[in-house]
């Protein structure tokens, strides 16, 4: 009778030991998962996703989804039932990150995440988002066809990338043609050139400037920084010379506009009967 005693009493002692044993593991499986959380919140990377995704899937019970998550998932879900463009469905997005960001261990939320960025155009968070649903969801009934989602998008993001690199290279292709003279002189409207002639100056600071405005050459100084249409008040009715293209008859002789607009090249034959050669340089 006392051998039944002791061995009862042997038997309540090592059923407490494994349940406070249990019990301390279990506490320290949340805290490690709660860390883990943590981490993740304040540095949401790929290799902080997952880890908290591996410790969820050994949790029994599984982590219950928070409230805040709930909330998110909801918005997120209303934002989709009321998008019709692209940029609606960046906001849905955008509340279910929020969503993955309060409870990252949920795979329907990186799924749906992962729908609704394929949808707003971003391939790249769209197959990161899906990938993760598949590690937070490894035994789940639609692996597969998640997986040919994701090969669908792979697809589409190495178009969009063909197409940009061609639009690219088509602009660039554009922008290095040679300007029509209307072109040119449409591009041009607002521009500044100056002279910065030393042998001409004046008492002061100043130079010979020209302006293009819509189709007017307007010759000026720049004295002291300030721009002043025609020359100290003298000759205003040569200050304005028309443009139909890069050659163009100016008061003092002939110029020309660089195909670059860059500068003006003006060719004027001198009182000694010599021509000389002026360049402005373009300076806005």
């Amino acid at each position: 009778m006392k051998r039944k005693a002791q061995d009862a009493i042997v038997r309540v002692f090592l059923s407490l030991t494994f349940a406070l044993a249990v019990t301390a593991t279990a506490q320290s499986t949340n805290d490690v998962f709660k860390q883990a959380v943590t981490e993740y919140q304040q540095r949401p990377t790929d290799e902080n996703a997952a880890k908290v995704i591996k410790l969820a899937l050994g949790m029994k019970p599984a982590p219950a989804i928070p409230e805040e998550a709930e909330k998110f998932i909801a918005r997120g879900q209303a934002a989709v039932e009321a998008a019709k463009e692209p940029a609606d469905f960046k906001a849905a997005a955008a509340e279910f990150e929020k969503a993955v960001l309060a409870a990252p261990w949920v795979a329907n939320v990186y799924y749906n995440l992962g729908v609704v960025q394929d949808k707003a155009g971003d391939y790249t968070g769209a197959i990161r988002s899906l990938n993760l649903y598949l590690l937070a969801a490894p035994n789940a009934d639609d692996t597969r066809a998640v997986k040919s989602l994701i090969y669908k998008i792979e697809f589409k993001q190495e178009k969009a990338a063909k197409d940009a690199r061609a639009k690219e290279a088509a602009a660039a292709q554009e922008a290095s043609k040679p300007k029509t003279g209307e072109e040119l002189i449409r591009s041009l409207n607002g521009v500044r050139y100056i002279g910065n002639h030393v042998q001409d100056r004046l008492a002061g600071e100043w130079d010979n400037a020209l302006e293009i405005r819509g189709n007017q050459m307007i010759s000026s100084v720049i004295s002291n920084g300030e721009f002043k249409e025609s020359f100290n008040g003298t000759m205003p009715e040569k200050s304005r010379t028309p443009l139909n293209g890069r050659e163009f008859n100016h008061w003092m002789g002939v110029g020309t506009i660089s195909e670059d607009g860059a500068t003006i090249t003006l060719r004027m034959i001198n009182p000694s009967n010599k021509l000389v050669v002026e360049t402005y340089r373009r300076i806005r």
